[in-house]
Formats: C-alpha cells, sequence, structure tokens
C-alpha cells in the first residue's frame, strides 16, 4: 500500500507505514471532529426541532392577538394538549437536544394558565378579586379594558402563581354563592363594600 505525495511537479509514493510513522514522530491526534454521517442526522434532528418550535410559536402568537375576554380556554387547552403530545412523541435525539426542555416547559406552563383563565372570565371575578392578584403578580393590567389581550394575560405569568390564584378565585366564587344564599334567606349581608338586601314579597 502507498502513500499519494505531490511537491511541486516531482510526485513521491510512499508506505503508508512511513507516513504513520511522520504522524507519531510530529505527535498529531487523530482528528475529534463528528463523522459526515453523524453531522446529517444532528442536522435533521434540529431540523424537525426547529419545526416543532415553530408551530408553537405561531400558535400562541395566533392566541396573544386575541382579546382576552374572547379566549376560548377549553378549546386552546385541547390544541395545547396536542402540541404537548407531539413534543413527548419526538424522537429521542431530538428531545435530547439543549432547546427542548425550554419549549416543554413553555407547553407546560401554557396547559397550566388556560384553566386559570376559565376561572377567571367567571363573573363572579370582581374589581377587587383583581386587584389581589395584580399585587400578587406585580403587573400593572386593565382586564376590564376592552383593547387588553391575551398576551396581557400572559404577561402576568399566572402559572408561578397557580395555588394562590386559586385560592383568590374559590374565594370570589364563594363569595357569589354566599351572597346568592344570604339574598334568598331574606337577609342583609355586607361583603368588601357589597350590601345585598332582599325584600319579601
Amino acid at each position: 500500500v502507498f502513500f499519494f505525495s505531490s511537491r511541486r511537479r516531482h510526485t513521491r509514493f510512499l508506505p503508508v507505514s512511513w507516513a504513520r510513522r511522520c504522524v507519531q514522530e510530529t505527535e498529531l491526534e487523530q482528528s475529534g471532529f463528528k463523522d459526515l454521517k453523524d453531522c446529517r442526522q444532528d442536522l435533521r434532528s434540529l431540523k424537525v426541532m426547529w419545526d416543532a418550535v415553530s408551530m408553537i410559536t405561531n400558535t400562541y402568537n395566533d392566541w396573544k392577538g386575541k382579546p382576552w375576554k374572547q379566549i376560548k380556554a377549553d378549546v386552546l387547552q385541547e390544541q395545547n394538549k396536542m402540541l404537548q403530545t407531539m413534543l413527548k412523541q419526538l424522537p429521542k435525539d431530538v428531545r435530547n437536544l439543549r432547546g427542548y426542555n425550554a419549549i416543554i416547559e413553555k407547553v407546560k406552563n401554557m396547559q397550566t394558565v388556560l384553566p386559570l383563565i376559565s376561572s377567571l372570565l367567571s363573573e363572579f371575578m370582581e374589581r377587587r378579586h383583581w386587584q389581589q392578584i395584580l399585587k400578587l403578580t406585580g403587573k400593572d393590567v386593565d382586564v376590564f379594558s376592552t383593547s387588553c389581550s391575551f398576551a396581557d394575560i400572559l404577561k402576568m405569568e399566572l402559572y408561578r402563581y397557580e395555588n394562590q390564584v386559586n385560592e383568590i378565585i374559590d374565594v370570589a366564587q364563594n363569595c357569589l354563592l354566599y351572597t346568592s344564599d344570604a339574598a334568598d334567606d331574606l337577609l342583609c349581608v355586607d361583603l368588601g363594600g357589597r350590601r345585598i338586601i332582599k325584600k319579601k314579597k
């Protein structure tokens, strides 16, 4: 077996053993770069990952542009579950990529927010309850404005305060039930400045 070497116009054929000895003597190390086949597979995985991220981003951007009071949270929740399932079914080499955990966390947070949105759209949520939520999240959002979008609600990052928000929602719902029962029992009740009186017929 021979090693082909070219220098100027002269061509020489050298034994492979000689070439190997030259490499050893010059202390050259074997290349640590991946084979071209492995690089192609990495690119395929990145393409699959990018397509998934693009799909989720475009879907969320479409939701964000809508007025938040027109959001059908139950419908969006089903769509988000499909996105979540799609991510979990990606090939293992794609799920091992660095960006996978970030996108799966984003979808998980949305799945936490949407049920909260559904409850917050209920009639028992009054201004005083929203003031508690705004204080909790540290955000200044006018949820009663017609220009308030779903994107504005998402800025509150409600998924970080899931338990506290649910407690506020429960209190608001119980207040509505209590005032309703009290009125049915012909009582006068005063809850947070609301005075409800039902007279006998």
